[in-house]
């Protein structure tokens, strides 16, 4: 080994020296770097993701509830329950589906 380090040519050794002090390790170091970035910037990516994912069930799940309120609203009212339960025909029917039923639709419209 001795012998081959000084049968080398000056420049060789130069190259060389640089090659092992500085260049091997800053490669190594960018290397680890750029696997750092990469799963630091992967694990944020999923953690924003499960954020999102969690909003749209949160907001599902409040949609649901008003949905689900206003059915209970609408399932007990007593003039809806009146009229759907009757059989009309001609203009009266339409006058009182317009006084009954239209405003009830509008507010449960307007809620949703």
């Amino acid at each position: 080994m001795k012998q081959w380090l000084s049968r080398m040519k000056l420049a060789h050794k130069m190259v060389l020296g640089f090659l092992g002090l500085i260049a091997l390790p800053f490669t190594l170091l960018s290397v680890f770097s750029f696997a750092s970035v990469a799963s630091h910037y992967e694990h944020q990516l999923a953690q924003d993701g499960q954020y999102m994912l969690n909003m749209v069930v949160s907001d599902v799940n409040e949609k649901m509830d008003h949905v689900e309120m206003l059915m209970q609203v609408l399932s007990c009212n007593q003039n809806l329950i009146a009229f759907l339960s009757h059989d009309y025909n001609g203009a009266a029917s339409h006058e009182e589906y317009t006084q009954t039923v239209m405003p009830l639709l509008q507010g449960a419209s307007n809620a949703v």
